[in-house]
């Protein structure tokens, strides 16, 4: 199931040199190249944000970010809907949720997914809509909307991705808000890591075998 906004998805096609971008000393030769800027990467996010005020207007929703990747998107939506709720366009306000998803990413296998925090959510009968960084399989994402659903009977649950792969599975639920559809390559950087490292980068990255090798889990 497809996004019924998918004309509206920004598609990469194309990565740019490492040298557009400044690079942490730690993670010096471990890049292969930029999928996404920074200043699109914010930019992006706001133009979302704009329409989630938008879509639900006077209607209070719940954000629900799932955590440790989701961390950046939220910070710059936050800022962003502060500023468009504090000119009273809209009377609403911010009420966030937090869940965690545990996992170390290797070169070729996900370990398995433990969720925490879903059991706290103040969520039934409510609007939410959920963050992620990143879709690839969607298969952590589907066991998560099973037990929201299940367990919290929210309202309605629509979904935000800052990126998902291009060369990806058919999902079986539907992606509303998308920031980018990016190359099937093993990309790190905002908020998005290789077993915890790279979430601090602020552009999107392609990591290259070199950064594989030196972060590898053991």
């Amino acid at each position: 199931m497809e996004s019924t906004t998918k004309s509206n998805w920004i598609t990469i096609d194309k990565t740019v040199d490492v040298s557009n971008i400044k690079v942490p000393k730690l993670y010096e030769g471990c890049l292969e190249s930029v999928i996404v800027l920074e200043k699109d990467i914010k930019q992006r996010i706001w133009d979302l944000t704009e329409e989630i005020a938008k879509h639900y207007a006077d209607r209070p929703f719940v954000i629900v970010v799932v955590l440790k990747g989701s961390f950046l998107v939220f910070s710059e939506m936050y800022e962003h809907l502060m500023q468009i709720y504090s000119t009273g366009k809209y009377n609403n306000k911010i009420v966030p949720e937090f869940i965690r998803l545990r996992n170390l990413r290797n070169e070729s296998q996900m370990n398995e997914v433990i969720m925490k925090g879903v059991n706290e959510l103040d969520i039934e009968g409510k609007e939410v809509i959920l963050i992620e960084d990143i879709i690839e399989s969607g298969a952590s994402l589907k066991t998560v909307l099973k037990v929201i659903h299940e367990t919290k009977k929210p309202k309605d649950v629509k979904i935000f991705s800052l990126f998902i792969k291009k060369d990806r599975p058919q999902f079986d639920f539907k992606l509303d808000y998308v920031g980018f559809e990016i190359p099937n390559k093993f990309c790190v950087g905002y908020g998005v890591d290789y077993n915890e490292k790279f979430r601090d980068l602020y552009s999107l990255c392609v990591i290259n075998q070199h950064g594989l090798d030196k972060f590898k889990s053991e």
